[in-house]
């Protein structure tokens, strides 16, 4: 799977994601703020409510995945 429970203990005892999918959440999450940005920049509105969109759908996604971590883990 995408998680590791190897550091557990060295953390606290809260559950984390490895790198690799730390990066992936990491370069999505920049891409579509840049996303918004650039749809501001030329102007279009509807572009700017997608990402918005995108972004915030994105972020409780993570949200997720923490509480499912959390879930599996006993904490």
């Amino acid at each position: 799977m995408f998680f590791r429970f190897s550091n557990i203990r060295k953390r606290g005892g809260i559950p984390t994601m490895n790198k690799g999918l730390a990066l992936v959440f990491a370069v999505i999450g920049t891409l579509l703020l840049t996303a918004i940005s650039y749809a501001m920049s030329i102007g279009n509105g509807w572009l700017v409510g997608l990402f918005s969109i995108l972004s915030i759908g994105f972020i409780g996604f993570g949200f997720v995945v923490k509480a499912k971590l959390r879930k599996r883990n006993g904490g």
